[in-house]
């Protein structure tokens, strides 16, 4: 193994990875490293935001995923549980090329963009790499030290970026402070054989403390995501989980015969959900993207995305300070200046959907409802919402103002929809 990397990124995930092909693609010298021996594949699933769609398609990844992996979705519809439809989000409303969501099992879609990093030269991938400490002179971050099969090794770079997530271990090791909040909830996940009425249309049903989302996925398969609870989760067995698939099945009752697959509990997935606010996301000779600098409730559809589209800003950053020769805290500053105030906004975002959504309140509810349909006959603040959601708006999708016409406190004299 060499001992001098121009970049070594601690992580193989999304932003990860693309930062290594972005990097590497510029002649950049990178090692990356994945404490994973191999790529995880689960049934867990994702939705492709158009934001996402475009840095896959810059990098010539988009139009060359494997059938296999993804599925085209239009239509987003939300439910009131046992009360019908409140709205729907029509992709086909953003413009084109990136006016569909795609629906994809997480897993194949990371190898396929995993599997072009095999073509770049000045790019190494070490699986099975446990990433034990950063090397320094005085403040300045000089590279890392890493075990792997068995050897230890201290590796040198001119810039180390920490891409290993929630938990980073590089974050600790700058001693970056970090609030790292676990949501009270998290969702149940599984993948069922898709009933009619999905093949392009996602369903997301709320209710009293409760959500259930159906994606339609490849292989004529249907995802689903249930809301419970940390503590529910914890001590489920086989009757609770009977009773999660009866809830289920009363939710959408196209649900009842495929539930019947489901025959254990180690069939499913249960995801927690964090929220991660980094004091700082860069230092001198280092920084962190993704959910290591700033991960978000999934409730906004932008986490992955997020973490891509670091790794697009720090691409441009990166390649300047390395070839002014200074990859200072103060030059890689930028950077975070960029990406920052879109990240914040989302995070606040997904606050306030897990506020409003996962409410028992029945005034909370009320409000919920009446800010769906007042969407559905508004298109203006309908396309806010789908544009934010799809990561195409920088700012907050409501005003003050936008507020009041959502919850029907004021007229919308600019709207253009009825």
């Amino acid at each position: 193994m060499k001992k001098l990397y121009d970049v070594i990124i601690v992580g193989a995930g999304s932003g990860g990875v693309i930062l290594s092909l972005l990097l590497a693609r510029q002649g950049i010298d990178v090692l990356m490293l994945e404490r994973d021996v191999q790529p995880l594949h689960d049934i867990r699933s994702e939705i492709l935001q158009p934001n996402g769609q475009k840095v896959l398609d810059d990098l010539g990844l988009l139009k060359t995923i494997p059938t296999e992996a993804v599925h085209q979705t239009h239509q987003f519809d939300f439910f009131r549980i046992g009360k019908g439809r409140l709205c729907t989000f029509n992709y086909g409303d953003l413009p084109v090329p990136y006016n569909s969501a795609l629906t994809a099992f997480s897993g194949p879609l990371h190898q396929h963009v995993l599997d072009a990093t095999a073509a770049e030269t000045t790019l190494t991938v070490l699986y099975g790499a446990v990433f034990n400490g950063l090397m320094r002179r005085g403040k300045t971050v000089m590279g890392v030290m890493a075990e792997h099969e068995g050897r230890n090794y201290d590796i040198r770079a001119k810039l180390v970026v920490g891409a290993d997530g929630i938990k980073s271990a590089v974050r600790k090791a700058l001693g970056i402070p970090a609030q790292v909040y676990q949501y009270p909830e998290g969702y149940l996940l599984g993948v069922l054989q898709r009933p009619p009425g999905f093949d392009h249309r996602s369903r997301y049903y709320i209710g009293r403390k409760e959500i259930l989302g159906l994606h339609p996925v490849p292989n004529d398969q249907l995802y689903f995501f249930y809301l419970l609870s940390n503590a529910t989760r914890a001590g489920l067995d086989a009757a609770g989980f009977e009773s999660i698939k009866n809830a289920m099945a009363e939710i959408d009752p196209s649900l009842a015969q495929p539930l019947k697959q489901l025959t254990r509990l180690d069939q499913t997935i249960f995801r927690p959900c964090f929220r991660v606010r980094s004091k700082t996301w860069v230092a001198d000779g280092a920084v962190i993207i993704g959910d290591a600098a700033h991960a978000m409730n999934p409730h906004v559809s932008q986490g992955r995305m997020q973490a891509m589209q670091d790794a697009v800003a720090l691409s441009h950053v990166a390649q300047g300070c390395l070839a002014k020769g200074d990859c200072s805290a103060l030059s890689l500053e930028a950077f975070e200046r960029e990406r920052r105030p879109h990240v914040e906004m989302l995070q606040r975002l997904g606050d306030e959907q897990t506020f409003f959504w996962n409410s028992a309140s029945p005034v909370i509810q009320f409000t919920v409802d009446r800010v769906l349909r007042t969407l559905d006959d508004n298109a203006r603040l309908r396309y806010q919402v789908l544009t934010t959601t799809a990561g195409l708006r920088q700012q907050s999708p409501f005003s003050l103002t936008d507020k009041l016409v959502a919850v029907g406190l004021l007229p919308d004299f600019r709207s253009d929809a009825g």
